[in-house]
């Protein structure tokens, strides 16, 4: 699985998108496809990738969808379900316990093949 560069915006894009996400006048799927391209710049285009490919496998691949329209109210359902569902991430490990895992173990042997 290759991993997408981070979105890079142009001068003033990203205060323009921000004032749009924040507007309590800009339509909903505005203000969600907004949220989505500064997820990007920021740098984490793979949670992004995470949450489109849990929607694709969950509500878009085995449906069937008369119109562009039908389809993006399936999507909208899942969102909304989603988000309905939401529970924050709980680590259930320390950070030491990750790292120690992390580390590279010794070798039993130098064989080459």
């Amino acid at each position: 699985m290759s991993v997408a560069a981070a979105l890079v915006l142009r001068p003033g894009d990203q205060s323009v998108l921000t004032s749009l996400v924040r507007s309590s006048t800009a339509p909903a799927g505005l203000t969600q496809r907004g949220r989505i391209v500064l997820l990007a710049a920021e740098g984490v285009p793979n949670m992004v990738e995470i949450f489109f490919g849990i929607i694709t496998r969950q509500a878009i691949r085995r449906g069937t969808f008369g119109s562009v329209k039908n389809l993006i109210a399936a999507i909208e359902r899942f969102i909304d379900g989603w988000n309905d569902r939401c529970e924050p991430f709980v680590w259930t490990k320390t950070a030491d316990e990750i790292l120690a895992k992390a580390k590279p173990r010794p070798t039993t042997s130098n064989t080459r093949h």
